[in-house]
């Protein structure tokens, strides 16, 4: 079942990059800061 393990690395990437896009784009960092 590989195609599981791809549709979870896929949506990790997504998250990933909205994630980056957010911090990246707001003023406040820290507030999104893990």
């Amino acid at each position: 079942m590989k195609w599981k393990l791809f549709v979870v690395a896929e949506l990790e990437r997504q998250i990933a990059s909205l994630y980056y896009e957010r911090s990246g784009l707001s003023k406040n960092k820290k507030a999104l800061s893990l």
